[in-house]
Protein backbone atom coordinates (compact mmCIF):
# COMPACT_ATOMS: atom_id res chain seq x y z
CA UNK A 1 0.00 0.00 0.00
CA UNK A 2 1.41 3.32 -0.83
CA UNK A 3 0.79 4.75 2.69
CA UNK A 4 3.97 2.28 4.03
CA UNK A 5 6.28 3.90 1.11
CA UNK A 6 5.82 7.30 2.81
CA UNK A 7 9.36 8.26 3.77
CA UNK A 8 7.71 10.40 6.48
CA UNK A 9 5.49 7.68 7.82
CA UNK A 10 7.96 5.31 7.65
CA UNK A 11 10.53 7.05 9.99
CA UNK A 12 7.40 8.31 12.09
CA UNK A 13 6.51 4.03 12.89
CA UNK A 14 10.38 3.59 13.12
CA UNK A 15 10.33 6.78 15.81
CA UNK A 16 6.89 5.19 17.38
CA UNK A 17 8.23 1.78 17.71
CA UNK A 18 11.13 3.22 19.65
CA UNK A 19 9.18 5.27 21.69
CA UNK A 20 6.78 2.58 22.51
CA UNK A 21 9.22 -0.46 23.07
CA UNK A 22 9.53 0.85 26.93
CA UNK A 23 8.16 -1.84 29.68
CA UNK A 24 5.70 0.96 30.58
CA UNK A 25 4.47 1.56 26.74
CA UNK A 26 1.63 -0.21 26.56
CA UNK A 27 0.05 1.66 29.19
CA UNK A 28 1.58 5.43 27.90
CA UNK A 29 -2.36 5.94 26.55
CA UNK A 30 -3.65 6.23 29.55
CA UNK A 31 -1.03 8.42 31.06
CA UNK A 32 -3.30 11.73 31.67
CA UNK A 33 -2.07 14.93 32.96
CA UNK A 34 -3.72 16.07 36.07
CA UNK A 35 -3.02 19.69 35.01
CA UNK A 36 -3.62 20.88 31.29
CA UNK A 37 -1.38 23.78 31.64
CA UNK A 38 1.36 24.61 29.31
CA UNK A 39 3.78 27.97 29.97
CA UNK A 40 2.76 29.43 26.53
CA UNK A 41 4.30 32.16 24.48
CA UNK A 42 0.31 33.67 25.25
CA UNK A 43 1.35 34.74 28.52
CA UNK A 44 4.61 36.24 27.57
CA UNK A 45 3.04 38.30 25.17
CA UNK A 46 0.50 39.38 27.33
CA UNK A 47 2.58 40.22 30.49
CA UNK A 48 4.81 42.39 27.76
CA UNK A 49 1.79 44.27 26.91
CA UNK A 50 1.02 44.93 30.76
CA UNK A 51 4.51 46.46 30.89
CA UNK A 52 4.76 48.44 28.13
CA UNK A 53 1.15 50.15 29.15
CA UNK A 54 2.79 50.37 32.54
CA UNK A 55 5.85 52.63 30.76
CA UNK A 56 3.10 54.67 28.77
CA UNK A 57 1.18 55.87 31.06
CA UNK A 58 -1.11 57.64 28.89
CA UNK A 59 -2.36 54.81 26.36
CA UNK A 60 -4.84 53.28 28.95
CA UNK A 61 -6.85 56.38 28.33
CA UNK A 62 -7.32 56.27 25.12
CA UNK A 63 -8.56 60.17 23.49
CA UNK A 64 -8.06 63.20 25.77
CA UNK A 65 -11.18 63.75 27.33
CA UNK A 66 -13.40 67.03 26.99
CA UNK A 67 -11.10 69.03 30.05
CA UNK A 68 -8.19 69.36 27.76
CA UNK A 69 -9.40 70.68 24.43
CA UNK A 70 -7.17 73.58 24.54
CA UNK A 71 -4.32 70.89 24.26
CA UNK A 72 -5.46 69.75 20.93
CA UNK A 73 -6.08 73.22 19.79
CA UNK A 74 -3.83 74.09 16.82
CA UNK A 75 -2.62 77.02 18.33
CA UNK A 76 -1.27 75.61 21.76
CA UNK A 77 2.34 75.83 21.70
CA UNK A 78 4.79 72.81 21.37
CA UNK A 79 6.47 73.73 24.97
CA UNK A 80 3.26 74.32 26.72
CA UNK A 81 1.95 70.97 25.38
CA UNK A 82 5.21 69.35 26.55
CA UNK A 83 4.77 70.94 30.23
CA UNK A 84 1.61 69.34 30.34
CA UNK A 85 1.98 65.95 29.38
CA UNK A 86 4.65 65.89 32.06
CA UNK A 87 2.45 67.73 34.50
CA UNK A 88 -0.46 64.48 33.58
CA UNK A 89 2.97 62.11 33.84
CA UNK A 90 4.00 63.47 37.46
CA UNK A 91 0.10 63.23 38.72
CA UNK A 92 -0.51 59.83 37.55
CA UNK A 93 2.54 58.26 39.05
CA UNK A 94 1.87 59.73 42.54
CA UNK A 95 -2.07 58.21 41.98
CA UNK A 96 -0.12 55.05 41.64
CA UNK A 97 2.34 55.39 44.50
CA UNK A 98 -0.68 56.49 46.76
CA UNK A 99 -2.40 53.10 45.99
CA UNK A 100 0.51 50.59 45.69
CA UNK A 101 0.23 47.88 49.11
CA UNK A 102 3.35 46.91 50.47
CA UNK A 103 4.41 43.69 48.24
CA UNK A 104 5.16 41.79 51.82
CA UNK A 105 1.33 42.24 52.30
CA UNK A 106 -0.13 41.39 49.23
CA UNK A 107 2.26 40.60 46.73
CA UNK A 108 -0.91 40.31 44.23
CA UNK A 109 -2.31 43.55 44.48
CA UNK A 110 -1.31 45.33 41.71
CA UNK A 111 -3.10 42.70 39.55
CA UNK A 112 -6.67 43.04 42.33
CA UNK A 113 -6.71 46.61 41.30
CA UNK A 114 -5.85 46.56 37.57
CA UNK A 115 -8.34 43.88 36.82
CA UNK A 116 -11.21 43.88 39.54
CA UNK A 117 -14.07 45.78 40.59
CA UNK A 118 -14.80 44.74 44.13
CA UNK A 119 -17.27 47.26 46.30
CA UNK A 120 -16.79 46.57 49.74
CA UNK A 121 -20.03 47.52 50.60
CA UNK A 122 -20.83 44.06 49.09
CA UNK A 123 -18.91 42.22 50.60
CA UNK A 124 -17.22 43.64 54.32
CA UNK A 125 -13.63 41.40 53.77
CA UNK A 126 -11.66 44.26 52.91
CA UNK A 127 -9.32 42.61 55.50
CA UNK A 128 -9.14 39.50 53.66
CA UNK A 129 -8.55 40.20 50.07
CA UNK A 130 -8.22 37.13 47.74
CA UNK A 131 -5.07 36.30 46.37
CA UNK A 132 -6.41 36.54 42.46
CA UNK A 133 -8.82 38.68 41.25
CA UNK A 134 -9.67 38.97 37.84
CA UNK A 135 -11.48 41.12 35.44
CA UNK A 136 -15.04 40.43 37.28
CA UNK A 137 -17.39 42.66 39.47
CA UNK A 138 -20.26 42.14 42.44
CA UNK A 139 -23.26 43.30 40.85
CA UNK A 140 -26.77 43.34 42.47
CA UNK A 141 -29.50 41.48 41.18
CA UNK A 142 -33.02 40.68 42.71
CA UNK A 143 -33.30 36.88 40.53
CA UNK A 144 -29.81 35.26 42.04
CA UNK A 145 -29.04 33.68 45.13
CA UNK A 146 -27.86 36.14 47.68
CA UNK A 147 -28.79 39.18 45.83
CA UNK A 148 -25.69 39.38 44.20
CA UNK A 149 -23.52 37.64 42.03
CA UNK A 150 -20.61 38.02 39.84
CA UNK A 151 -20.80 39.50 36.30
CA UNK A 152 -17.19 40.01 33.52
CA UNK A 153 -16.15 43.51 33.16
CA UNK A 154 -14.34 42.81 29.82
CA UNK A 155 -15.03 40.31 27.00
CA UNK A 156 -13.18 36.78 28.24
CA UNK A 157 -12.07 34.49 26.63
CA UNK A 158 -11.99 30.35 27.64
CA UNK A 159 -8.87 29.48 30.30
CA UNK A 160 -9.30 33.42 31.74
CA UNK A 161 -7.95 33.10 35.91
CA UNK A 162 -10.87 34.80 38.06
CA UNK A 163 -10.00 34.06 41.04
CA UNK A 164 -7.62 32.51 43.07
CA UNK A 165 -8.28 32.14 46.97
CA UNK A 166 -7.36 29.87 50.42
CA UNK A 167 -10.01 28.49 52.34
CA UNK A 168 -11.44 30.61 55.07
CA UNK A 169 -12.01 27.23 56.98
CA UNK A 170 -11.60 23.76 55.95
CA UNK A 171 -13.70 20.73 57.24
CA UNK A 172 -12.49 18.92 60.49
CA UNK A 173 -11.86 15.53 60.26
CA UNK A 174 -14.63 14.09 62.02
CA UNK A 175 -16.90 15.74 59.48
CA UNK A 176 -15.37 14.73 55.99
CA UNK A 177 -17.59 11.98 54.92
CA UNK A 178 -20.58 12.60 56.73
CA UNK A 179 -23.64 14.80 56.80
CA UNK A 180 -22.51 18.34 57.43
CA UNK A 181 -23.47 19.04 61.62
CA UNK A 182 -22.34 21.31 64.63
CA UNK A 183 -19.16 19.42 64.72
CA UNK A 184 -17.65 21.87 61.71
CA UNK A 185 -19.39 24.73 63.94
CA UNK A 186 -17.51 23.20 67.00
CA UNK A 187 -14.03 23.13 64.79
CA UNK A 188 -14.26 27.34 64.46
CA UNK A 189 -14.27 27.35 68.14
CA UNK A 190 -11.40 25.16 68.56
CA UNK A 191 -9.27 27.50 66.68
CA UNK A 192 -6.91 29.86 68.03
CA UNK A 193 -9.21 32.78 69.54
CA UNK A 194 -8.02 35.56 67.08
CA UNK A 195 -8.49 32.64 64.11
CA UNK A 196 -12.06 32.40 65.35
CA UNK A 197 -12.87 35.57 65.73
CA UNK A 198 -11.83 36.54 61.92
CA UNK A 199 -13.95 33.48 60.51
CA UNK A 200 -17.24 34.19 62.94
CA UNK A 201 -16.48 38.20 61.58
CA UNK A 202 -16.63 37.12 58.06
CA UNK A 203 -19.38 34.57 58.10
CA UNK A 204 -21.76 37.37 59.10
CA UNK A 205 -21.75 38.55 55.17
CA UNK A 206 -22.05 35.30 53.96
CA UNK A 207 -25.67 33.97 52.59
CA UNK A 208 -27.93 33.89 54.72
CA UNK A 209 -26.22 37.11 56.64
CA UNK A 210 -26.33 37.91 60.14
CA UNK A 211 -28.30 41.23 59.54
CA UNK A 212 -31.12 39.12 57.42
CA UNK A 213 -31.40 36.56 60.11
CA UNK A 214 -31.51 39.11 62.90
CA UNK A 215 -34.39 40.65 61.17
CA UNK A 216 -36.26 37.89 60.07
CA UNK A 217 -35.72 35.52 63.04
CA UNK A 218 -35.68 37.96 66.26
CA UNK A 219 -38.15 40.65 65.51
CA UNK A 220 -40.95 38.18 65.15
CA UNK A 221 -42.26 38.49 61.90
CA UNK A 222 -45.04 36.51 60.55
CA UNK A 223 -44.74 34.09 57.89
CA UNK A 224 -47.05 36.14 55.73
CA UNK A 225 -45.41 39.32 56.58
CA UNK A 226 -41.84 37.88 55.73
CA UNK A 227 -43.20 36.14 52.18
CA UNK A 228 -45.05 39.57 51.44
CA UNK A 229 -41.79 42.01 52.18
CA UNK A 230 -38.90 39.62 51.79
CA UNK A 231 -40.30 37.40 49.43
CA UNK A 232 -40.85 33.66 49.19
CA UNK A 233 -37.11 32.82 48.77
CA UNK A 234 -36.12 33.96 52.05
CA UNK A 235 -38.65 32.62 53.60
CA UNK A 236 -37.60 29.44 52.19
CA UNK A 237 -34.03 29.68 52.53
CA UNK A 238 -33.83 31.24 55.67
CA UNK A 239 -36.97 31.37 58.02
CA UNK A 240 -38.01 27.95 57.30
CA UNK A 241 -34.41 26.65 57.75
CA UNK A 242 -34.47 28.38 60.98
CA UNK A 243 -37.37 27.19 62.55
CA UNK A 244 -36.00 23.36 61.43
CA UNK A 245 -32.92 23.76 63.39
CA UNK A 246 -33.91 25.37 66.29
CA UNK A 247 -36.29 22.69 66.51
CA UNK A 248 -34.03 19.71 65.70
CA UNK A 249 -30.51 21.41 67.56
CA UNK A 250 -31.77 23.39 70.21
CA UNK A 251 -31.33 20.28 72.44
CA UNK A 252 -27.95 18.94 70.85
CA UNK A 253 -24.71 19.13 73.45
CA UNK A 254 -22.84 20.19 70.94
CA UNK A 255 -24.52 23.34 70.86
CA UNK A 256 -24.09 24.07 74.20
CA UNK A 257 -19.97 23.05 73.56
CA UNK A 258 -19.89 25.56 71.05
CA UNK A 259 -21.62 28.40 72.85
CA UNK A 260 -19.50 27.73 75.86
CA UNK A 261 -16.12 27.83 73.75
CA UNK A 262 -17.53 31.25 72.40
CA UNK A 263 -18.06 32.49 76.11
CA UNK A 264 -14.76 31.27 77.35
CA UNK A 265 -13.01 32.71 74.59
CA UNK A 266 -14.57 36.14 74.58
CA UNK A 267 -15.69 35.88 70.78
CA UNK A 268 -18.56 37.80 69.64
CA UNK A 269 -21.17 38.59 66.99
CA UNK A 270 -21.29 42.17 65.36
CA UNK A 271 -18.35 42.41 63.42
CA UNK A 272 -16.39 44.94 65.02
CA UNK A 273 -19.52 47.57 65.24
CA UNK A 274 -20.57 49.12 68.44
CA UNK A 275 -23.41 46.34 68.71
CA UNK A 276 -21.07 43.80 69.69
CA UNK A 277 -22.56 40.53 71.81
CA UNK A 278 -22.25 37.06 72.93
CA UNK A 279 -23.10 34.55 70.44
CA UNK A 280 -26.39 32.89 71.34
CA UNK A 281 -27.95 29.79 69.64
CA UNK A 282 -29.54 31.88 66.54
CA UNK A 283 -26.02 32.90 65.85
CA UNK A 284 -24.53 29.66 65.82
CA UNK A 285 -27.04 28.09 63.77
CA UNK A 286 -27.25 31.08 61.55
CA UNK A 287 -23.38 30.04 60.73
CA UNK A 288 -24.62 26.00 60.12
CA UNK A 289 -26.79 28.08 57.52
CA UNK A 290 -23.82 29.74 56.16
CA UNK A 291 -22.00 26.19 55.81
CA UNK A 292 -24.61 24.14 54.47
CA UNK A 293 -25.40 27.46 51.72
CA UNK A 294 -21.88 28.33 50.81
CA UNK A 295 -19.56 25.33 51.91
CA UNK A 296 -17.21 23.52 49.13
CA UNK A 297 -15.82 20.15 49.29
CA UNK A 298 -12.50 21.65 50.33
CA UNK A 299 -13.91 24.27 52.93
CA UNK A 300 -15.74 27.19 52.85
CA UNK A 301 -14.27 30.62 50.67
CA UNK A 302 -15.53 34.08 50.87
CA UNK A 303 -15.26 34.90 47.40
CA UNK A 304 -15.86 32.02 45.64
CA UNK A 305 -19.33 31.09 47.56
CA UNK A 306 -20.47 34.67 45.51
CA UNK A 307 -20.91 32.77 42.32
CA UNK A 308 -24.15 31.64 41.56
CA UNK A 309 -25.63 27.95 40.30
CA UNK A 310 -26.16 27.68 36.34
CA UNK A 311 -27.03 23.84 34.92
CA UNK A 312 -24.87 25.63 31.70
CA UNK A 313 -22.16 27.52 33.85
CA UNK A 314 -19.28 29.55 32.09
CA UNK A 315 -16.68 28.46 34.78
CA UNK A 316 -15.00 26.37 36.73
CA UNK A 317 -13.46 25.92 39.95
CA UNK A 318 -10.39 23.62 40.34
CA UNK A 319 -9.96 21.44 43.43
CA UNK A 320 -6.88 22.75 45.70
CA UNK A 321 -3.66 20.26 45.43
CA UNK A 322 -3.60 17.71 48.44
CA UNK A 323 -1.35 18.83 51.22
CA UNK A 324 -0.93 17.96 54.69
CA UNK A 325 -3.80 19.36 57.20
CA UNK A 326 -1.42 22.32 58.59
CA UNK A 327 -0.88 23.45 55.01
CA UNK A 328 -2.61 26.59 53.49
CA UNK A 329 -3.72 25.83 49.61
CA UNK A 330 -5.79 27.68 47.27
CA UNK A 331 -8.34 27.07 44.60
CA UNK A 332 -8.54 28.82 41.31
CA UNK A 333 -11.30 29.83 38.94
CA UNK A 334 -11.32 29.98 35.07
CA UNK A 335 -13.51 31.06 32.18
CA UNK A 336 -14.70 27.71 30.10
CA UNK A 337 -16.29 29.55 27.62
CA UNK A 338 -15.82 32.89 25.82
CA UNK A 339 -17.70 35.23 27.86
CA UNK A 340 -19.44 38.88 26.74
CA UNK A 341 -18.73 41.91 28.95
CA UNK A 342 -21.55 42.23 31.87
CA UNK A 343 -22.11 38.42 31.24
CA UNK A 344 -23.00 36.45 34.69
CA UNK A 345 -20.46 34.29 35.81
CA UNK A 346 -21.42 30.94 36.83
CA UNK A 347 -20.16 27.69 38.36
CA UNK A 348 -21.82 24.29 38.86
CA UNK A 349 -22.70 23.40 42.38
CA UNK A 350 -22.99 19.64 41.81
CA UNK A 351 -19.92 17.15 41.95
CA UNK A 352 -20.50 14.89 39.81
CA UNK A 353 -22.39 17.44 37.49
CA UNK A 354 -23.91 14.50 35.38
CA UNK A 355 -27.07 13.79 37.16
CA UNK A 356 -30.52 13.75 35.69
CA UNK A 357 -32.67 16.97 36.29
CA UNK A 358 -34.98 15.10 39.10
CA UNK A 359 -31.68 14.38 41.06
CA UNK A 360 -30.39 17.51 40.49
CA UNK A 361 -33.81 19.58 40.91
CA UNK A 362 -33.60 17.48 44.53
CA UNK A 363 -30.35 18.13 45.72
CA UNK A 364 -30.32 22.07 45.15
CA UNK A 365 -33.29 22.07 46.84
CA UNK A 366 -31.90 20.21 49.65
CA UNK A 367 -28.66 21.55 49.86
CA UNK A 368 -29.39 25.22 48.92
CA UNK A 369 -32.87 25.63 49.15
CA UNK A 370 -34.08 27.14 45.94
CA UNK A 371 -35.77 25.43 43.11
CA UNK A 372 -34.82 25.45 39.33
CA UNK A 373 -38.37 23.59 38.72
CA UNK A 374 -38.88 22.02 35.30
CA UNK A 375 -37.05 25.03 33.22
CA UNK A 376 -33.62 23.51 31.35
CA UNK A 377 -31.45 25.08 28.86
CA UNK A 378 -32.98 23.82 25.82
CA UNK A 379 -29.94 22.98 23.35
CA UNK A 380 -29.63 20.52 26.84
CA UNK A 381 -32.76 19.44 27.02
CA UNK A 382 -31.83 15.84 24.82
CA UNK A 383 -29.93 14.91 27.01
CA UNK A 384 -32.47 14.56 29.65
CA UNK A 385 -35.11 12.78 27.43
CA UNK A 386 -36.12 9.63 28.71
CA UNK A 387 -37.86 7.39 25.85
CA UNK A 388 -38.50 10.66 24.00
CA UNK A 389 -39.98 12.47 26.99
CA UNK A 390 -38.68 14.54 29.51
CA UNK A 391 -39.21 13.07 33.52
CA UNK A 392 -41.23 14.00 35.89
CA UNK A 393 -39.53 15.94 38.74
CA UNK A 394 -39.85 17.51 42.38
CA UNK A 395 -38.31 18.99 45.32
CA UNK A 396 -40.23 16.45 47.35
CA UNK A 397 -39.06 13.10 46.80
CA UNK A 398 -42.08 11.41 48.17
CA UNK A 399 -44.06 12.76 45.35
CA UNK A 400 -41.81 10.76 42.84
CA UNK A 401 -41.78 7.36 41.99
CA UNK A 402 -38.87 5.45 44.18
CA UNK A 403 -37.40 3.35 40.93
CA UNK A 404 -37.31 5.16 38.03
CA UNK A 405 -34.72 4.21 35.45
CA UNK A 406 -32.62 7.02 36.15
CA UNK A 407 -32.62 6.76 39.77
CA UNK A 408 -31.65 3.26 38.76
CA UNK A 409 -28.71 3.93 36.50
CA UNK A 410 -27.76 6.66 38.90
CA UNK A 411 -27.79 4.02 42.34
CA UNK A 412 -25.29 1.68 40.05
CA UNK A 413 -23.12 4.46 39.16
CA UNK A 414 -22.42 5.50 42.88
CA UNK A 415 -21.69 1.82 43.22
CA UNK A 416 -19.25 1.04 41.06
CA UNK A 417 -17.66 4.56 41.62
CA UNK A 418 -17.22 3.55 45.39
CA UNK A 419 -15.53 0.34 44.34
CA UNK A 420 -13.17 2.23 41.82
CA UNK A 421 -12.07 4.56 44.56
CA UNK A 422 -12.04 1.48 47.16
CA UNK A 423 -9.69 0.10 44.37
CA UNK A 424 -7.63 2.67 43.80
CA UNK A 425 -6.79 2.54 47.56
CA UNK A 426 -5.76 -0.93 47.64
CA UNK A 427 -3.69 -0.04 44.66
CA UNK A 428 -1.53 2.96 46.07
CA UNK A 429 2.31 2.40 47.04
CA UNK A 430 1.47 2.49 50.74
CA UNK A 431 -1.27 -0.29 50.31
CA UNK A 432 0.66 -2.42 47.96
CA UNK A 433 3.66 -2.15 50.72
CA UNK A 434 0.63 -3.43 53.20
CA UNK A 435 -0.06 -6.62 50.90
CA UNK A 436 -3.86 -5.81 52.10
CA UNK A 437 -4.54 -7.66 48.65
CA UNK A 438 -2.18 -9.13 46.77
CA UNK A 439 -1.64 -8.16 42.86
CA UNK A 440 -3.47 -10.89 41.18
CA UNK A 441 -6.78 -10.77 43.26
CA UNK A 442 -6.78 -7.21 42.75
CA UNK A 443 -6.11 -7.64 38.89
CA UNK A 444 -8.93 -10.43 39.08
CA UNK A 445 -11.25 -8.01 40.77
CA UNK A 446 -10.58 -5.02 38.15
CA UNK A 447 -11.00 -7.32 35.23
CA UNK A 448 -14.38 -8.31 36.93
CA UNK A 449 -15.34 -4.48 37.35
CA UNK A 450 -14.01 -3.12 34.42
CA UNK A 451 -16.39 -5.20 32.15
CA UNK A 452 -19.53 -3.92 34.76
CA UNK A 453 -18.54 -0.67 34.11
CA UNK A 454 -18.20 -1.54 29.95
CA UNK A 455 -21.46 -3.58 29.91
CA UNK A 456 -23.33 -0.37 32.25
CA UNK A 457 -22.93 1.62 29.10
CA UNK A 458 -24.84 -0.38 27.23
CA UNK A 459 -27.40 -1.36 29.49
CA UNK A 460 -28.38 2.46 30.53
CA UNK A 461 -29.04 2.80 26.68
CA UNK A 462 -31.21 0.47 26.37
CA UNK A 463 -33.08 1.59 29.07
CA UNK A 464 -32.91 5.61 29.17
CA UNK A 465 -33.74 4.94 24.84
CA UNK A 466 -31.58 7.76 24.54
CA UNK A 467 -27.74 7.08 23.94
CA UNK A 468 -26.81 11.00 24.45
CA UNK A 469 -28.55 10.82 27.60
CA UNK A 470 -26.23 13.02 30.48
CA UNK A 471 -26.11 10.20 32.76
CA UNK A 472 -23.65 8.20 30.39
CA UNK A 473 -20.95 10.75 30.32
CA UNK A 474 -20.48 9.56 33.60
CA UNK A 475 -20.70 6.04 32.45
CA UNK A 476 -18.11 6.51 29.71
CA UNK A 477 -15.76 8.27 32.20
CA UNK A 478 -16.21 5.45 35.21
CA UNK A 479 -15.24 2.68 32.39
CA UNK A 480 -12.15 5.05 31.11
CA UNK A 481 -11.07 5.05 35.04
CA UNK A 482 -11.12 1.41 35.45
CA UNK A 483 -9.29 0.55 32.54
CA UNK A 484 -6.53 2.91 33.89
CA UNK A 485 -6.45 1.12 36.81
CA UNK A 486 -6.92 -2.20 35.14
CA UNK A 487 -3.49 -1.17 32.78
CA UNK A 488 -1.48 0.51 35.09
CA UNK A 489 -1.59 -2.15 37.82
CA UNK A 490 -1.62 -5.66 34.81
CA UNK A 491 1.34 -4.02 32.75
CA UNK A 492 3.64 -6.52 33.66
CA UNK A 493 0.93 -9.23 34.52
CA UNK A 494 -2.33 -8.97 32.00
CA UNK A 495 -1.84 -11.25 29.02
CA UNK A 496 -0.65 -9.05 25.71
CA UNK A 497 -4.11 -10.22 24.29
CA UNK A 498 -6.32 -8.58 27.58
CA UNK A 499 -4.32 -5.96 27.40
CA UNK A 500 -5.05 -4.96 23.52
CA UNK A 501 -8.65 -5.96 24.36
CA UNK A 502 -9.11 -3.38 27.24
CA UNK A 503 -7.22 -0.67 24.87
CA UNK A 504 -9.62 -1.16 22.33
CA UNK A 505 -12.54 -0.86 24.49
CA UNK A 506 -10.96 2.08 26.05
CA UNK A 507 -10.93 4.17 22.86
CA UNK A 508 -14.33 3.51 21.92
CA UNK A 509 -15.57 4.93 25.26
CA UNK A 510 -13.03 7.87 25.10
CA UNK A 511 -15.07 8.39 21.42
CA UNK A 512 -18.29 8.75 22.34
CA UNK A 513 -17.43 10.43 25.79
CA UNK A 514 -16.03 12.91 23.62
CA UNK A 515 -18.81 13.58 21.36
CA UNK A 516 -20.93 13.79 24.54
CA UNK A 517 -18.59 16.71 26.26
CA UNK A 518 -18.30 18.99 23.52
CA UNK A 519 -22.05 19.44 23.62
CA UNK A 520 -22.58 19.34 26.85
CA UNK A 521 -19.11 21.31 28.42
CA UNK A 522 -18.48 23.24 25.00
CA UNK A 523 -15.20 22.35 23.43
CA UNK A 524 -12.62 24.67 25.13
CA UNK A 525 -13.55 22.68 28.26
CA UNK A 526 -10.58 20.98 30.33
CA UNK A 527 -12.30 17.81 30.10
CA UNK A 528 -12.60 17.86 26.53
CA UNK A 529 -9.04 18.25 26.41
CA UNK A 530 -8.63 15.20 28.38
CA UNK A 531 -10.45 12.88 26.35
CA UNK A 532 -8.58 14.31 23.34
CA UNK A 533 -5.35 13.16 24.76
CA UNK A 534 -6.80 10.03 25.64
CA UNK A 535 -8.03 9.45 22.02
CA UNK A 536 -4.37 10.48 21.08
CA UNK A 537 -2.70 8.22 22.89
CA UNK A 538 -5.14 5.15 22.87
CA UNK A 539 -4.60 6.03 18.84
CA UNK A 540 -0.72 5.59 19.06
CA UNK A 541 -0.77 2.93 21.60
CA UNK A 542 -2.99 0.26 19.34
CA UNK A 543 -1.23 1.95 15.94
CA UNK A 544 1.78 0.55 17.57
CA UNK A 545 0.78 -3.37 19.41
CA UNK A 546 -1.97 -3.80 16.96
CA UNK A 547 -2.93 -1.83 14.36
CA UNK A 548 -5.65 -4.89 12.90
CA UNK A 549 -7.74 -4.09 15.84
CA UNK A 550 -7.64 -0.40 16.18
CA UNK A 551 -9.21 -1.06 11.98
CA UNK A 552 -11.32 -3.45 12.86
CA UNK A 553 -13.32 -0.40 15.53
CA UNK A 554 -14.65 0.96 12.15
CA UNK A 555 -13.77 4.21 13.51
CA UNK A 556 -14.47 7.62 11.72
CA UNK A 557 -11.44 8.00 9.16
CA UNK A 558 -9.70 5.32 10.87
CA UNK A 559 -10.00 2.26 8.57
CA UNK A 560 -5.78 2.39 7.34
CA UNK A 561 -2.64 3.22 9.24
CA UNK A 562 -2.61 6.70 7.16
CA UNK A 563 -5.76 7.76 8.40
CA UNK A 564 -5.06 6.42 12.14
CA UNK A 565 -2.19 8.44 12.01
CA UNK A 566 -3.71 11.75 10.71
CA UNK A 567 -6.26 10.98 13.77
CA UNK A 568 -3.78 10.63 15.85
CA UNK A 569 -2.15 13.91 14.76
CA UNK A 570 -5.31 15.65 15.14
CA UNK A 571 -6.22 14.63 18.37
CA UNK A 572 -3.25 15.92 20.00
CA UNK A 573 -3.23 19.12 18.30
CA UNK A 574 -6.73 19.55 19.67
CA UNK A 575 -5.46 18.49 22.98
CA UNK A 576 -3.03 21.44 22.85
CA UNK A 577 -5.10 23.48 21.25
CA UNK A 578 -7.42 23.48 24.43
CA UNK A 579 -4.67 23.19 27.11
CA UNK A 580 -3.08 26.72 25.70
CA UNK A 581 -5.93 28.29 27.42
CA UNK A 582 -5.59 27.16 30.72
CA UNK A 583 -1.67 27.66 31.46
CA UNK A 584 -0.61 26.45 34.52
CA UNK A 585 0.46 30.14 36.06
CA UNK A 586 -0.96 30.43 39.38
CA UNK A 587 2.48 30.27 41.32
CA UNK A 588 4.18 32.06 38.73
CA UNK A 589 1.46 35.02 38.71
CA UNK A 590 1.44 35.15 42.85
CA UNK A 591 5.52 35.00 42.91
CA UNK A 592 5.50 37.77 40.40
CA UNK A 593 2.83 40.27 42.73
CA UNK A 594 4.34 44.02 42.14
CA UNK A 595 7.66 43.10 40.58
CA UNK A 596 7.58 44.66 37.25
CA UNK A 597 10.64 42.09 36.11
Amino acid sequence: MYHYCNPLILFCAFIRSLFLGRANAKIEFITRLCNYGLYHNILLRYYTYVCTMAEDLFACFGEESSEDESFEEKSCHAEKQKLLTEKYKQQLKLQQTIIKPPRSIYPERKLLLKDAVLPQTLTGWSNIPPLYLGPMSITRSKNVGGKRGWTATEDLKPGTLLLIEEPIYRWPEEQIGSELGLISILGIFQQDSSVCQKIVSSMEKLHPTKEMVDILCRDGACGQEVERVMGCDEKEQIVDMMEMMLGKLSNDLLLASVLKLSNDNKITAGGGSVNQQNLDEIDVLRMLLVLRYNGFSSGLYLYFSIFNHDDNSNCIKYMPEKCERDEKKNSELRCTKYVKKGEALTIHYLDPREVSHSTRRWHLWDQHRFDIGDNINVLLKKMELVGGFFPQSSVNRLTLPEDTKTKQIEATLTELEHMHRTARTLASPVKRKEDTISTVELLERLQVLEMEAFGLIDKSIMKLENDFHILLIRCYRLHLDYVELLLQIGVSQLKKKLQIDAMCRFLLSSKKLLDLQVFYVGKYHPDVARSFKDMAMGTRSLLTCSPQRLFALKLDKMENFHQCSIKENEYQKEYMRISNFYPNDVEDRLSKGNDPN
